[in-house]
């Protein structure tokens, strides 16, 4: 297995060109689109500004605690294809969470939910790093509007991402120190231990690179070099790589002992070096790793446990007051 560790000049900005996520924040525009309550919580579903004057479509839900003072606020991604709503009616993880005092907030990704489109095409036209860049710049902005709600305690905010959207929070949390606290679950994609394992085909089934990568029989570490022809800045983009620009901020990995997707091996792998860099930077326990046993790729009730955990532990840690200083 080829080493990816962090390499003295990886930093934020190699990260933010090879997606070419950009650095401007145009003045923030938000829609209303619908509110309604629930006993002792309120959901909204809301728009606000992107790129291009895109629409970035969101549910939120929050206890009515927030209107007598700031909550700690979590931005919650489902993998692909999921869209906001099934954290509302499918899992019910919004109404759960906002329960216990959050305020949570989900966004439709570029091509997904009301936002619709062609992301096999967009890919082609763009380029897989292009369109992965285009969903953490939402997110980004998902962070200009969370500052915007009095709601929101903005020291004090998550992310939890779920298979792609684990990807995506340990990449926006690289990019953007705004974020303080970070549950990736079954998003840690090191490309090493992806393609020696053989699960880079569960996760890019429909790429044409794939399907011609298949029809050679390449695999292995070949079938990683062509990824890294075909998409300049691939290796870049690496779990076991962006962990080192977490730390000391609290980050948790969670993954199934089965999940062939996102195997235990590129969770395992990713933490090693992640405590590196944790490690020396004395906080070593601010990075944690779950795998349940016996599980594949999902995000299980002990999981949501462990994560729902971890965001409790850390939002009432006065801790987080001496991370912002050390950052």
């Amino acid at each position: 297995m080829s080493n990816c560790s962090h390499a003295p000049d990886y930093t934020a900005l190699t990260l933010r060109q090879v997606l070419e996520v950009p650095l401007y924040s145009p003045k923030l525009k938000i829609e209303k689109i619908k509110k309604w309550e629930r006993r002792d919580l309120v959901f909204e579903h809301v728009r606000f500004q992107g790129r291009y004057r895109e629409w970035i479509p969101a549910m939120l839900a929050y206890s009515k605690l927030a209107f007598f003072q700031p909550l700690p606020a979590i931005i919650c991604m489902p993998g692909i294809p999921g869209k906001k709503e099934d954290l509302l009616q499918t899992s019910a993880l919004l109404p759960l969470w906002a329960d216990k005092g959050f305020f949570l907030i989900s966004i439709d990704r570029p091509y997904y939910g009301e936002r619709g489109g062609d992301m096999p095409q967009a890919i082609k036209n763009k380029g897989l790093l292009k369109v992965w860049g285009e969903s953490v710049y939402d997110i980004i902005r998902t962070l200009d509007y969370l500052e915007s709600r009095p709601e929101v305690d903005p020291k004090r905010i998550g992310m939890l991402g779920q298979t792609m959207g684990g990807m995506e929070a340990l990449i926006t949390g690289s990019l953007d120190p705004r974020l303080k606290v970070i549950v990736s679950a079954s998003g840690q994609m090191s490309w090493p231990s992806i393609f020696a394992t053989g699960a880079w085909r569960q996760i890019f089934p429909g790429l044409p690179l794939t399907k011609q990568l298949l029809g050679k029989s390449v695999a292995g570490n070949n079938a990683l070099k062509a990824f890294e022809i075909t998409y300049p800045g691939f290796s870049q983009v690496d779990a076991a790589k962006m962990i080192a620009l977490l730390a000391p901020r609290p980050l948790l990995l969670i993954g199934g002992e089965l999940d062939s997707v996102i195997p235990k091996e590129a969770l395992n792998y990713t933490y090693n070096l992640g405590l590196k860099a944790y490690t020396a930077k004395n906080s070593k326990d601010h990075l944690a790793k779950f795998i349940e046993p016996q599980i594949g790729h999902s995000f299980s009730p002990a999981m949501q446990e462990k994560a729902l955990g971890w965001f409790v532990a850390w939002f009432k840690d006065h801790n987080l007051i001496r991370l912002d200083e050390e950052n």
